[in-house]
């Protein structure tokens, strides 16, 4: 059981500062826009800003895209742009790029164009058509009440509880400054 314990307690010590901003991020998205469809720079940046948050944390990243799809985002867009951050952190780019900056770059950019790829494939088979809607039932409970939410779901509210518990625990532990260290060094090898 320790073993077990000890392993979740590092996880949430790795991952929770970057889930922390993301998340907190996804929030000012969702209150702060009204649709993704906008000037074209916007559009860009908002994107450019989806593909950093990924190189840092998957599952954050996977929040700011939900309410980017629900914003009006393509959803074999907003797949393509999730698969770039850990693209930019394989083993194997690394590698290339150790023999070679151009190397590197290059396989880089052919791993990004073959997301990019068989993103846009899934978009035009419509597998995604689906995403937008799952987007808004998803965010739909997230303007209500705590208490309204805790009601609706009694187990997401014991699993955030534990793993908020986790964090502050870990936030004890190591400090402020040390919570935050994996921010500040950025992310690890996939």
């Amino acid at each position: 059981m320790r073993p077990f314990v000890s392993e979740l307690v590092g996880s949430v010590r790795q991952r929770a500062p970057a889930m922390l901003a993301l998340l907190t991020v996804a929030a000012g998205l969702e209150i702060g826009s009204r649709s993704f469809a906008g000037p074209l720079p916007a559009a860009a940046l908002l994107l450019l800003a989806l593909a950093l948050a990924a190189r840092l944390d998957e599952a954050g990243a996977a929040a700011i895209a939900a309410v980017l799809v629900a914003k009006g985002l393509d959803p074999g867009l907003a797949v393509a742009v999730l698969a770039f951050g850990p693209l930019t952190r394989t083993g194997l780019t690394r590698a290339l790029s150790a023999r070679g900056r151009l190397r590197g770059a290059v396989a880089l950019a052919i791993e990004c164009a073959a997301a990019a790829i068989a993103a846009r494939l899934l978009s035009v088979w419509g597998v995604l058509t689906g995403a937008p809607a799952a987007a808004e039932q998803v965010l739909q409970s997230a303007g209500a009440g705590l208490g309204a939410q805790v009601a609706a779901s009694p187990l997401a509210a014991a699993c955030a509880f534990v793993l908020a518990a986790l964090a502050l625990a870990t936030l004890w532990s190591v400090g402020v400054r040390g919570w935050f260290a994996p921010l500040r060094h950025g992310p690890g090898v996939v």
